[in-house]
């Protein structure tokens, strides 16, 4: 579970050697003015990730190669 931009989420994640879903995603549908772009890409890219590398604190999520987002570790 976790806290999109707007709305909250929750779902699980699924990894098998470099290969990850997050199937039976969901959240919350509130509309958040000037970030609502922002959170549907991250959603997106959570729905449609099917590999990612871990480097460090940076998370990059991919999808037949494409980078669809890199999550870094906030300090």
């Amino acid at each position: 579970s976790g806290f999109a931009g707007c709305n909250r989420m929750t779902g699980t994640v699924e990894i098998h050697g470099d290969s990850i879903s997050f199937p039976g995603l969901v959240s919350t549908r509130m509309y958040c003015e000037g970030r609502q772009q922002l959170e549907d890409s991250f959603m997106a890219a959570l729905r449609d990730a099917s590999t990612f590398t871990l480097k460090g604190d940076r998370l990059t999520l991919l999808n037949a190669g494409k980078e669809l987002a890199v999550l870094q570790h906030g300090k």
